[in-house]
């Protein structure tokens, strides 16, 4: 019995031992699941047509849009009816001016603006009236139909009013759409910003963790050697404060790589899903060649590039926009002049569907026309006033635009080398150092340099390739600055296309 139980516990052993390794390996690929890889490339696909952090220019769109529908739709036809009762027990004075009572008073028709300063409305009437003349009631109707047209002759001839308004509207539109493409690129180029920043502190990190390793290494081997007493415990405390140092500094550059992680999942939002972000494998030399030119294709230019920034599209739109502006504001106080014209039909009959047919079968049209002239006689100084400041508006908008891309460029052109010879400066100092770290690892190794030497020269060599890789970022911050405002250059390095 006791050989029975012992095969049955062994067989619930083995049970247990495959199912936990199924977990473990279950978590373990759910894990891997958890972690993006992220290129460069495919941040243009999460971004995708989305504005994030635009609320602003959606509004701005979408009022554009709306003012643009409701200028619009004054020029929609619209119907329009009225309907009178009168009934009155009031006597006549004269009896050859009786009361009409009742009376009913039918009017329908359309009334429709035309986009060329014209207003036109087309309608039909029934006019039933009831009265006593004393020799029997009469009961006659009324019928007309009318066409009147009004025409503005002066302010707004021909639409040219209408037109302008309607440009100004259309402006709007225009700027609010490229305003809408350049903070799209912006934020493309932020999300670029974010991950070289993130290429880098992974850099950062991998040195930190190398030399880290290296100075674990050196810890064990003085602690092998004070158990030999080769070494004391000076020596040991030293390397045990060394490796405390560079694990810091890996502890360090870990969080900031956090805190790049979280931009990244604050931005876009889909990628909360991930535990952790981590860069694909890209090509250094790649990047290092797109960098370089670049950097040289800014410095080849003689003058700034305008047609490589959207900037130069707004500001040609924004002075088509208040010189509209000013078309408007110099109709204020200006005189005006209509011009009134109404073609119109009316017959009288017993019936009022035979009254209607004889408005139109006999000749019984009419016209009647006036002109109406409306002349400003104030010395008001409004129209003068508003195109001063709509001047001003324009003058302090165009200044504020140029100089966004023009320091940009100016700043880019001028110092873009400066930052070159300094990583240039920084690997021949890197060279030397490494070359300086072996001759020193001789000497230390034949006892001739003391163990602080040792340390602070390790030290350093570190710092001088955290410098690097620092610098190396900065260069790529500042393309990626320059391209946040020319976002069309045709350098290698801009990825953008908008």
């Amino acid at each position: 019995m006791i050989h029975t139980l012992y095969h049955v516990n062994a067989g619930r052993m083995k049970h247990l031992k495959y199912c936990l390794s199924l977990i473990v390996l279950i978590s373990f690929t759910s894990r891997a699941q958890d972690i993006l890889e992220l290129t460069e490339s495919s941040l243009k696909d999460y971004l995708g047509e989305k504005n994030l952090n635009s609320f602003n220019t959606i509004i701005a769109q979408e009022q554009a849009t709306v003012n643009q529908k409701e200028f619009k739709d004054q020029y929609s036809a619209s119907a329009f009816a009225n309907a009178t009762y009168i009934n009155t027990n009031e006597e006549a004075f004269i009896a050859f001016q009786p009361i009409i009572s009742p009376q009913n008073i039918v009017e329908f028709g359309v009334r429709k603006k035309i986009p060329y300063g014209l207003d036109v409305e087309a309608s039909i009437g029934f006019d039933n009236r009831q009265f006593d003349l004393g020799s029997g009631n009469e009961n006659p109707s009324i019928a007309t139909s009318s066409l009147n047209i009004n025409m503005n002759l002066w302010k707004n001839f021909l639409g040219k009013l209408d037109q302008a308004n309607l440009n100004s509207f259309q402006l709007q539109q225009k700027r609010a759409d490229i305003q809408n493409k350049i903070n799209h690129a912006q934020q493309l180029y932020t999300l670029r910003s974010m991950f070289w920043n993130l290429v880098a502190v992974n850099e950062q990190i991998k040195i930190s963790q190398s030399m880290a390793d290296l100075a674990k290494q050196q810890l064990n081997n003085a602690q092998s050697r004070y158990r030999q007493s080769a070494a004391d415990l000076a020596e040991v405390s030293f390397y045990r404060s060394q490796l405390a140092s560079r694990n810091n500094a890996v502890i360090v550059y870990n969080y900031n790589k956090q805190v790049i992680v979280d931009q990244f999942k604050k931005v876009i939002p889909e990628l909360s899903q991930y535990s952790d972000i981590q860069v694909k494998d890209f090509d250094s030399q790649k990047t290092r060649s797109d960098v370089l030119q670049c950097v040289n294709f800014i410095q080849q230019s003689v003058s700034v590039p305008e047609d490589q920034t959207l900037y130069s599209e707004l500001i040609k739109v924004v002075k088509d926009f208040y010189t509209t502006q000013n078309k408007i504001h110099k109709t204020y106080d200006d005189i005006d002049i209509n011009l009134n014209a109404n073609i119109y039909t009316r017959a009288v009959d017993p019936s009022a569907f035979d009254a209607f047919e004889e408005s139109f079968a006999e000749n019984r049209r009419g016209l009647m026309a006036s002109l109406n002239i409306n002349v400003p006689l104030g010395n008001s100084k409004t129209e003068v006033n508003k195109t001063k400041l709509n001047q001003m508006m324009l003058d302090n908008e165009i200044k504020t635009l140029r100089q966004n891309f023009l320091t940009q460029f100016q700043f880019v052109q001028k110092n873009a080398s400066l930052l070159l010879q300094s990583i240039e400066q920084q690997k021949n100092n890197l060279d030397s150092l490494k070359t300086r770290s072996r001759e020193i690892l001789k000497k230390f190794n034949q006892g001739r340099l003391s163990i602080s030497d040792y340390i602070s020269d390790q030290d350093r060599l570190l710092q001088t390739e955290l410098q690097l890789v620092d610098s190396q970022n900065l260069i790529i911050q500042t393309m990626l600055d320059y391209l946040n405002i020319f976002s069309k250059s045709p350098c290698a390095f801009n990825q953008v296309s908008v």
